[in-house]
C-alpha cells in the first residue's frame, strides 16, 4: 500500500514474483498463465537473488498483481479487502509490504475511503 500506486504494485510484485516461481498452489489457485510461470521460473534460482527477482518482475503484469493481491493506493486496498469480506473471507490477513503504520491507519475506524 502506498499513495503512489506504481510503488505499491512494485512492492507486491517483488514478493509475488517469488511466490509464482516457488509456490505452485498460488499459481494454480490464481490461474496464473503457464507462460508467465515458466518465464519466471527460468530466471529465478533457489534461493533467488535480488538481481534474479528484479529481472523476473517484468513478467508479472499489474493486472496479475491486482488479481492476486490487495495492492495499490490506500483506497484501493481497503476496497479490495472489503470485496474479500463481502465474498466470504472472515479473517483477511493484512501483510504490510510498505509502511505498517499506514496500514494500521487505513484499517482503523478513523480512516474513510
Amino acid at each position: 500500500m502506498d499513495s503512489n500506486k506504481a510503488k505499491a504494485l512494485d512492492g507486491a510484485r517483488w514478493l509475488l514474483t517469488q511466490y509464482i516461481a516457488q509456490q505452485p498452489h498460488i499459481t494454480k489457485a490464481s490461474n496464473t498463465p503457464p507462460e508467465v510461470v515458466q518465464k519466471i521460473q527460468s530466471i529465478l534460482g533457489w534461493p533467488a537473488t535480488k538481481e534474479q527477482i528484479r529481472d523476473a518482475m517484468k513478467f508479472v503484469p499489474d493486472d496479475l498483481v491486482q488479481h492476486i493481491t490487495a495492492s495499490g493506493t490506500p483506497e484501493e486496498v481497503k476496497a479490495k479487502v472489503r470485496q474479500y469480506v463481502a465474498n466470504g473471507c472472515t479473517s483477511p490477513i493484512l501483510y504490510p509490504l510498505g509502511d505498517p503504520c499506514l496500514m494500521i491507519e487505513v484499517f482503523s475506524d478513523g480512516y474513510s475511503a
